[in-house]
């Protein structure tokens, strides 16, 4: 699904557990999407793929302070 895809009527009708994106993609970052899922009232877990992050708990607490309702993590790749 596209960014400008997700809304809260296309995540009812899928209903998933678990959203899996990069860190950046073409039209969004993490940010923007962990923004968005909080806004539409998404409960399930956001996680970020990301390779060779020197300091993903930078990444993660700037995450979790723009939306800190979304179960949010990082999966890091070496």
């Amino acid at each position: 699904m596209a960014f400008a895809e997700l809304t809260s009527a296309r995540l009812a009708d899928i209903s998933p557990d678990v959203i899996l994106s990069a860190l950046v993609g073409d039209d969004f970052d993490a940010v923007e999407m962990a923004m968005v899922l909080q806004a539409i009232g998404f409960r399930g877990r956001y996680r970020v793929i990301a390779r060779g992050l020197p300091n993903p708990q930078v990444v993660r607490a700037e995450i979790s302070r723009a939306a800190p309702e979304v179960d949010f993590n990082i999966l890091s790749l070496p």
